[in-house]
């Protein structure tokens, strides 16, 4: 299944729930999350494009992601399950701020994998073909004012910005305009989720 929504919705820790709880009922191994994340265009790939400042500073808009890479991971996980087999995706690495190969292990024993992004229904190629190959379509919506709260305290937080000021700039120009493509360019979803402030 896939599990989409713009930033600051919730994903990841939504996401996390329901590997943790279904893992608790059925088994540790039974669901994996892989994430959009790990698809992230490298540094050094940004630095060859056209327009690389562009490319920094709008890094994390479906341009900066390697959606064909991502999608023949989809469709290699759509084949039958072998049972020597374990198949590796990669993950991000904040502290190199990189792609990190091999950080994901998925298991013949892992019967669900919720695959989760930020534009994993776009309609756009690419990612359209990720939502037609999967089980489920779900959908987490939430309202522009609490993302944008969240994604500014994650900015502080995290120390990809350093003031109040720059959280909010970095915000409004690249995760509330990736929230509109978002909002504007998705697929209709099987189940929408509403996310809601704590």
């Amino acid at each position: 299944m896939v599990l989409a929504g713009s930033p600051g919705s919730g994903k990841s820790t939504i996401s996390r729930h329901i590997i943790e709880k279904i893992n608790a009922l059925y088994g540790e191994e039974v669901a994996i999350v892989v994430t959009q994340d790990g698809f992230h265009y490298y540094r050094h790939e940004l630095e060859k494009f056209p327009n690389k400042e562009e490319a920094f500073k709008r890094r994390g808009a479906p341009f900066t992601f390697d959606s064909e890479l991502f999608l023949k991971l989809i469709k290699v996980l759509r084949e039958p399950i072998n049972d020597n087999l374990i198949i590796t995706a990669p993950d991000f690495n904040h502290k190199v701020k990189d792609p990190q190969s091999n950080a994901i292990y998925i298991k013949p024993e892992h019967k669900i994998i919720i695959i989760e992004g930020n534009y994993v229904l776009l309609k756009d190629e690419n990612w359209k073909e990720i939502g037609s190959l999967v089980d489920e379509r779900w959908k987490i919506h939430v309202e522009p004012k609490i993302a944008r709260s969240r994604i500014v305290k994650r900015h502080i937080e995290s120390g990809i910005s350093s003031t109040i000021e720059k959280a909010i700039k970095r915000c409004d120009d690249n995760d509330m305009i990736n929230a509109e493509y978002i909002r504007l360019n998705s697929c209709v979803p099987d189940l929408t989720i509403e996310s809601i402030d704590e």
